[in-house]
């Protein structure tokens, strides 16, 4: 089995999932002020 590619798939999905947050957190208007 290889496992590394398993973990490549995950690392690039957690990669991807972190980026559209952070895109979205830009997007949204602050709430503090």
């Amino acid at each position: 089995m290889a496992t590394w590619k398993i973990m490549l798939g995950l690392q690039a999905l957690t990669t991807t999932i972190s980026l559209i947050a952070i895109i979205v957190y830009m997007i949204t208007p602050g709430r503090e002020n």
